[in-house]
């Protein structure tokens, strides 16, 4: 999801952005500001309010919630979610920490919004 974020921020030209949702299964899903990315997710042309999906905005993938045993913790900086500019960079610098049952993963994203795995969690902001 996230590389497919960036890469159609810096196809379009324009700020797309992934957020966490809890209603990925309505006719609208909107972002939910503090929810676990394994609730659900949305990536959208973010044109309006930032991690709002409003006026204009478009919709470009739905993630649907996943199984209950997923955990998906942000770092400060990424509970409403990952925005990527114009030219695929983040305004801010954080992290994603995975855990499926006892396998840990630490997606960390770095100011040009690259994507970094690592096999352990992350810690720190």
């Amino acid at each position: 999801a996230l590389q497919l974020a960036r890469s159609e921020a810096t196809t379009r030209g324009k700020r797309v952005s992934v957020c966490p949702s809890t209603n990925t299964e309505t006719a609208t899903p909107t972002c939910t500001a503090g929810a676990s990315f394994a609730s659900g997710w949305l990536i959208f042309v973010d044109d309006g309010v930032q991690f709002t999906v409003d006026g204009t905005d478009t919709r470009l993938r739905i993630g649907a919630p996943m199984q209950a045993t997923v955990v998906i913790a942000p770092s400060a900086d990424m509970t409403n979610g990952v925005s990527y500019g114009a030219n695929g960079s983040v305004a801010a610098l954080g992290y994603l920490n995975l855990t499926l049952d006892t396998e840990n993963r630490c997606l960390d994203i770095n100011r040009i919004g690259r994507v970094h795995v690592q096999s352990t969690l992350c810690t720190g902001t």
